[in-house]
């Protein structure tokens, strides 16, 4: 038994979910259980409750010196999310029940749902209509115009390099939507987009492409002026927008 599992053992002893009829089963997931972890990651922990339970609860344990993080959701719950999360190109689903490691399972419902999770993420994930397309890629060429505007203010404006960063995101999550890959956590796009994750693979999608990537890579790492960050966003934009025939000084668009 390594240490890993001994703390997940202690954990579950400590909350005494094997003596709760209440609990289905508890998963083990995140960076801690793939290999992608570090000194300091923490261990993910998700555990399914009976129809019992209404709350969903997020908690934080240190057991061992290691800290485990932890939410407890029904079984309906997760069912009840499942297309959802799969329609909105979520991956949080797949991700933690899917790819995740069961380590405690009272009736055989949780491999079931996993089953259930990994079926339904099988097939291509859904993508923006041309409409949608367009409504989103309009918001993104304001935000560059206004990032434009900003580029006469001092050097060290705050905002200009805070809009900067939210549009590099946008553009970001608006190219995965638009090509049908899952939506990631900002924080961890940067380490999915490395080429020595196996990210896409692991939860078997198409990976994004390199030429993206790269932009991407080159917006953040840019310690330039603002005229050449704006490039930067431009050439990104561009690169996302090449198919598409929008007439930027004539729109009418959805905003709610």
């Amino acid at each position: 038994m390594n240490n890993k599992e001994s703390v997940l053992l202690k954990f579950i002893e400590q909350m005494a979910y094997r003596e709760n009829l209440d609990v289905e089963g508890i998963i083990f997931y995140g960076s801690s259980y793939t290999g992608y972890h570090n000194n300091n990651s923490d261990l993910d922990v998700y555990v399914i409750f009976n129809e019992s339970v209404n709350e969903i609860i997020k908690g934080t344990v240190e057991i061992n010196g290691k800290k485990i993080d932890y939410v407890e959701r029904t079984l309906t719950n997760i069912y009840n999310i499942l297309e959802k999360d799969f329609k909105s190109q979520e991956n949080m689903l797949l991700s933690i029940i899917g790819y995740g490691k069961i380590i405690m399972d009272r009736t055989g419902s949780l491999k079931k749902l996993k089953k259930d999770v990994i079926e339904c993420f099988s097939k291509p994930l859904p993508l923006l209509n041309i409409e949608q397309v367009k409504n989103k890629l309009i918001v993104v060429y304001e935000q560059i115009k206004k990032l434009k505007e900003l580029s006469f203010e001092p050097e060290n404006d705050i905002f200009f390099q805070h809009l900067y960063h939210l549009t590099i995101d946008k553009i970001q999550r608006l190219y995965h939507q638009m090509r049908g890959f899952p939506k990631l956590p900002t924080l961890k796009v940067y380490r999915v987009y490395d080429q020595n994750s196996n990210y896409f693979e692991a939860i078997k999608k198409t990976r994004p492409e390199k030429e993206f990537i790269d932009l991407y890579k080159e917006s953040l790492s840019l310690i330039v002026s603002k005229n050449e960050k704006i490039k930067m966003l431009e050439k990104m934009f561009n690169y996302i927008s090449k198919d598409i025939k929008i007439d930027y000084s004539n729109y009418r668009i959805i905003i709610k």
